[in-house]
């Protein structure tokens, strides 16, 4: 505001932030832009939903575990979760405050480095990155359960980008897919008791966390708060993943970037497109997968880890014509690198074609 943008909205979310696929059943969900029958991703839907519809041209979400990237992935948008701490939280009602971060929805990645430099005080553009001999990890652990039609993109995407001289190693953090799915519970609900209460107390709103629990709509949420519980989590739990694993894992990726001297890894920002609103699972190659957990799979580590993670859409499915979002994730503390990386990717792919209304 204070450099002359206008504010002009407070966008519908997942109901407490807390449902990747977008549900809430206290305000209504938004609705997919491109599938209005489809989730929106969540839980930054309605931003995700009002930039992908031109209502707006940028917005500001939040992301703890894929807020941002999920939604901006469904909608055929750009969606950045920088380094965690890079952005002030203030505003924010905390969930994980050493994973909460406010973060950029965009159509573009110049609109988001503008977001990023006023924000950070960085430059308000940049160069592209030159993809000639630019390094990149493909971790195939990440990659090995892919919907076809999305895969279609995928595969044709990194084609184009391996003509253009990008380099890639496919080489794995070994055990990393293993050590984030089994500490998700503990890293994002062992803190968000206290971070929650300490935010209705400092704010004198006459209630507290176990009201907003008790009285949650959604009941996928529901359960998400019952998680944040005290005592549901024991306590060594929470202890050895917050001040142990977590450490260990951003270790892990320092070695990995250095080792291999990779500037930034790829993944399918979702390993599916948007499923039908009221599904709960998504069958892949005649396998079945849960939705929620499995929705989050990719996105999950650079939030685990605090890294930088940008999305960008790389085009349509086939048939169904349903957005599709290429992750790009690097070392803490490069955001802009990974925001030229973004740009100089989006330069090269066509254009993402706009929703159709009817």
């Amino acid at each position: 505001m204070d450099e002359g943008a206008y504010v002009f909205g407070k966008a519908n979310l997942s109901e407490m932030s807390s449902d990747p696929l977008g549900r809430n059943d206290f305000n209504g969900i938004a609705l997919n832009t491109y599938d209005k029958a489809r989730y929106p991703g969540g839980t930054s839907s309605g931003t995700g939903v009002a930039v992908s519809a031109r209502i707006a041209p940028l917005g500001i979400g939040e992301d703890t575990a894929g807020s941002i990237r999920i939604p901006s992935a469904w909608n055929g948008i750009v969606g950045f979760r920088p380094t965690s701490g890079r952005y002030s939280n203030a505003g924010l009602i905390p969930l994980a405050p050493h994973r909460d971060t406010a973060g950029p929805m965009a159509r573009s990645i110049d609109d988001a480095i503008l977001v990023d430099g006023l924000v950070t005080g960085s430059p308000l553009s940049l160069q592209p990155a030159k993809l000639e001999g630019l390094r990149v990890g493909l971790m195939p652990s990440y990659w090995n359960i892919v919907d076809p039609a999305a895969d279609e993109i995928y595969q044709s995407t990194l084609n184009l980008l391996e003509d253009l001289g990008v380099v890639f190693i496919r080489e794995n953090i070994l055990d990393l897919n293993q050590i984030t799915g089994d500490n998700f519970l503990a890293d994002m609900f062992c803190v968000e008791f206290d971070a929650i209460n300490s935010y209705l107390m400092e704010h004198e709103l006459g209630f507290d966390f176990y009201y907003v629990r008790d009285n949650v709509v959604t009941p996928a949420v529901a359960g998400v708060l019952a998680l944040a519980s005290p005592g549901v989590i024991p306590e060594e739990t929470c202890e050895r993943s917050l001040l142990v694993t977590r450490p260990e894992v951003q270790r892990l990726y320092a070695q990995y970037f250095d080792r291999y001297n990779v500037e930034a890894l790829l993944l399918p920002t979702v390993i599916f497109p948007a499923p039908p609103i009221g599904e709960q699972t998504v069958i892949i190659n005649g396998e079945t997968y849960d939705a929620v957990n499995w929705g989050v799979r990719n996105v999950e580590p650079a939030a685990f880890a605090g890294l930088p993670s940008l999305t960008i859409p790389v085009g349509l499915t086939g048939t169904e014509q349903l957005p599709v979002g290429l992750l790009i994730d690097g070392p803490a503390g490069e955001d802009r690198r990974i925001l030229a990386i973004g740009k100089a990717i989006e330069e090269a792919l066509p254009r993402m074609p706009p929703p159709e209304f009817n």
